[in-house]
Parts: structure tokens; sequence; C-alpha cells
């Protein structure tokens, strides 16, 4: 009897310690507690303010139809414009003592070359609450990133798998004789191509940023580009994208509307990504920055986790969904991705070239190299 006892006791010990085990630690549940009191405060005092102020495109205020569902007592507002309007205007209101804006979402740019060079940004990070959104296991390479030198102003949350930044005609070109970016240089092209003039807004620049910071480019790619090819310049991308499909011309690099004429039947495509150099990642316009002034600091706080959690990067890449030209590939790995356009979706383990990393934001060396192959090439 004794014996029996002694096992039972045994046996309950054992199972007590590997019951014990599975429960979280009290350090563990302390942390968990901290968070928790510390979202439902942040929350009780963003419904207070009852208000959030987002710069950006006011297209973009589809995206947060999930988060006036899930927070009514906090109304979003958004103003905003395109960014190289946008930014200078944000900073002669906050020269001017008016403190408007809670939010900025836009390009890599404008946040990091006017608003983070002003020094009117608060760190992000020490904004985001949501365990789902802290861990960095969630998000591309294990890891948040932000676009600014210093890694905590500028939050990017799209990785977008880039398309060539060619578009050719379909009537008079074979896309597989492009198996690098070097052989657009070939003297059977001369003359036949037409570009995005390099200083115009648009895709120019990450297409810039991308041949000229590539190691497998570099700017003897671009001194040649410019120089070689005979490429006339242009700004009005809809004239460029005309005479692209009539034949006047067999390439347009860095295009605007290529999706748009594809849609509208014209015999136009997105050249190959070139086999031979890696594919660039970008993120398009898809980054957020707190402002330090910010009237409402609680309730850009709740909008930050929201948009950053599952629920809001679904709602993102929804949004980018059957829209023309954009990417709208989350950062965030642990969402589908079957919404997503197939030519921006990332591969498992395939090597990419950060196009917009805050080292690859230097634009005057490379309109320097343009312009000598532009005055080169007369």
């Amino acid at each position: 009897m004794k014996s029996c006892a002694g096992s039972g006791l045994k046996f309950f010990f054992l199972f007590f310690l590997a019951f014990a085990s599975l429960r979280p630690s009290p350090l563990e549940a302390g942390e968990f507690e901290g968070w928790k009191a510390e979202w439902e405060k942040t929350l009780e005092a963003a419904k207070k303010e009852g208000e959030l102020m987002i710069y950006t495109d006011p297209e973009h205020e589809v995206m947060f139809q999930g988060f006036k569902k899930k927070y009514p007592e906090i109304k979003v507002r958004f103003v905003g414009s395109e960014s190289v309007d946008l930014g200078p205007r944000l900073l002669t209101e906050l020269r001017a003592g008016k403190h408007i804006a809670d939010l900025y979402k836009g390009g890599l740019t404008t946040q990091v070359r006017l608003l983070y060079k002003s020094g009117v940004l608060q760190p992000v990070k020490a904004a985001l609450i949501l365990p789902e959104v802290m861990d960095e296991s969630n998000w591309y390479k294990g890891k948040h990133i932000y676009g600014d030198p210093e890694g905590k102003y500028v939050f990017v949350f799209e990785m977008s798998v880039r398309d060539s930044g060619v578009t050719y005609n379909t009537n008079l070109v074979n896309p597989n004789e492009i198996a690098s970016y070097w052989d657009l240089l070939s003297p059977k092209w001369k003359g036949k191509m037409v570009g995005l003039d390099p200083k115009a807004r648009g895709p120019v620049s990450n297409n810039l940023r991308y041949f000229y910071y590539n190691p497998a480019l570099g700017p003897e790619f671009v001194n040649r580009l410019f120089s070689e090819t005979g490429m006339t310049l242009a700004r009005d991308d809809r004239q460029m994208m005309n005479w692209l499909a009539s034949g006047k011309f067999v390439f347009y690099v860095s295009p605007r509307g290529t999706d748009v004429a594809k849609a509208q039947g014209l015999p136009v495509e997105w050249l190959p990504r070139p086999r031979k150099e890696a594919p660039g990642i970008d993120l398009g316009q898809s980054t957020f920055s707190l402002l330090k002034t910010a009237p409402h600091p609680n309730a850009a706080k709740v909008a930050l986790n929201w948009f950053f959690s599952r629920e809001g990067q679904i709602a993102f890449q929804n949004y980018s969904m059957g829209r023309p030209g954009l990417g709208g590939n989350s950062a965030r790995e642990d969402i589908p991705k079957d919404m997503v356009n197939p030519i921006k979706r990332r591969e498992k383990g395939a090597d990419y070239f950060f196009v917009s990393d805050p080292n690859h934001m230097d634009m005057d060396r490379i309109y320097k190299v343009v312009d000598e192959a532009l005055a080169k090439a007369k």
C-alpha cells in the first residue's frame, strides 16, 4: 500500500510540474498584463481625443474602413494631395504653429529628405503596443524595416517585387532577346527608346536608384543608357505610351500607365525582369511616420497598431487589388498573398535588391551621371 501511495504521489508531483511548465511564468504573465493595461489606457485616451488627422492621398481612406467600424468613437479625417506638394505644406503649417497632422503616409523621398531631415518626427517603435505587431518574426526578413538612416522614424510596411521598369511593344520586340539590362544597350535598339525625363516625378527615381546602386549595373550602365541609346526624353506619359503602342518606339523606360494601357488592349507589356540581375524590391508609397506635435497622440498610436496588424495589412492588400500599377504586397509574412498581383509577390529564398534602402536615397550623384551622359549625347 505504501508503494502504491508513493507511486501515486510521485505521479501527481510529476504531473503538477508538467502542467506548471505550460503556464506562463510570473514574468511572462506580468509582461502580458503590462501590454494589455497599456493598450486599454491608450485606447481609452484615444476615444476621449475622438479624432485623428492623417496626411496622405484621400483615396487611401478606403483602407481605414475597418478601423472606423472597430473604433467608431475616433473620427478619422484625411488631408492630402501628391507627396511632392503635401510634405512642404505640412512643414509650412508646423512653422506657422499649426499642429494639425498626427500621421503622415507617403513615399520615402518626402518622408526622409523633407520630414525626417526637418526633425519633425518621433520614433514609431515607441508607439507600437500590440504583440502581433511588435513580433518582428511576422515581418519580411524577420524584422521591422525603416526607411530613415537611424532606423526608427519612417516605418516601411510594403515590400513589393518591382516590375522591370521597362515596357515594350509586343508586336516589335521578342522579350527573350533581353536576358540582361545590358542588352538594352545593343546598337540594334539605338533611337528606338523613349524614356521619362530623369528629373520628373514618379517611377523614374526608383528606376534610376535600381540601375545606379545595383552592383550588377551601376554608374557605368546609367551613363551608357543615356549617352549611347539615343533615348528620347519626355514627360507626357500618355503621349509616350501612345508612341510606344503605335510603334514609333519599341521600349519605354521608367513608364507610367503600363497596366492601364494593357487593360485598354494596347500592344504593350512589361519587359520580363531580366534573368541576370536580381529583381528589385520596393515600398511604393507605403511608409508611415508619427509627428512630434501630433494633437491626437493616442488616436495616432491606436491607428498605427491597427494598420500594422494582420487586419490592417490585409485591408491594405485588398485595397491594392484590382488597381493597375499598385503593388500592395505587405511586408508582413503571416497574411494571405492571393490577392497580391503575382508579379509583386515575393518568393521564399529569392535574392532581391532593396531599391529604397536608406543608403540608396542620394539622387544628386545619379543626376550628375545622367547630366554628363546627356551632355555627351548632345
